[in-house]
């Protein structure tokens, strides 16, 4: 069931990617679109990269499995800045994007790398927070991590509420609702894995394993995202192609009437 979800993330993820990558290639200055792009396919590259075959064939992460951690958080902070950036062309506000959040970023980006490299950590890279999470500097390097997630995420989930109560396009507002469910939904990832490192650190064993219930939220993250960020496009197609299926089934039922009326 876990590595079904994962696939199921992993596909979407990748689906969207190219999707909205065939987009770009027809309008490549639009700048919304470029950070679209970087934000599915960051996301894609981190829960792909989780899979136990793919890292460990990597040369890199077959000596250093745990490595693979920093490198899917340091794509999540990305991720996060592409969000940033997203919603600050949407919204007509990038100068707060590259104000405060660019330089933000940087700063997550270094305290990550600068921590993990510090913490003892070993070569257990399926049950990581469990493992190290009482060792020095470990907490610390999540809570840096997972404090940016927090307030980026939280950002994405306002805006996305707020323009999907002011936008009449067809289908956006359910794109921005899924994406601010995407959002709460990593929200809660954050909370739970800072809750169960910060109990780790003080001697506490919570009662149930943390990695299968932060990959279950991740991957439900991933696949709202995919989806949200994607059915503006796809889903006004869809309604097309079942209106005229409707209409198709709607003629076939009035052919006995049209012979006998053209007889």
């Amino acid at each position: 069931m876990r590595y079904g979800i994962i696939i199921a993330a992993i596909v979407l993820s990748w689906g969207g990617f190219a999707y909205k990558l065939r987009d770009l290639w027809h309008n490549p200055r639009n700048p919304a679109l470029r950070a679209l792009c970087a934000l599915l396919l960051a996301f894609a590259i981190a829960v792909t990269i989780g899979l136990p075959p793919v890292y460990q064939s990597i040369p890199p992460l077959m000596w250093y499995p745990s490595g693979v951690r920093l490198v899917q958080h340091l794509l999540a902070v990305l991720a996060g800045l592409a969000m940033q950036v997203l919603g600050g062309h949407v919204a007509g506000a990038t100068a707060t994007v590259y104000r405060f959040w660019v330089p933000y970023t940087v700063v997550t980006l270094v305290a990550m790398v600068v921590l993990f490299v510090l913490a003892p950590v070993g070569t257990d890279a399926d049950d990581f927070v469990n493992q190290y999470a009482a060792a020095p500097f470990v907490t610390e390097y999540l809570l840096v991590f997972l404090t940016f997630a927090v307030l980026s995420l939280g950002a994405v989930c306002l805006r996305s509420v707020r323009h999907a109560r002011l936008t009449r396009r067809r289908c956006l507002p359910t794109g921005l609702r899924l994406l601010a469910s995407a959002g709460l939904v990593g929200i809660v990832f954050a909370l739970h894995k800072a809750g169960y490192a910060l109990a780790r650190r003080f001697g506490l064993e919570p009662p149930w394993s943390e990695g299968p219930v932060s990959t279950t939220l991740v991957c439900g993250a991933a696949l709202l995202l995919a989806v949200g960020a994607t059915v503006a496009g796809w889903a006004p197609k869809l309604v097309r192609l079942r209106l005229r299926l409707r209409r198709y089934h709607a003629y076939r039922r009035l052919d006995p009437l049209w012979r006998r009326c053209t007889r």
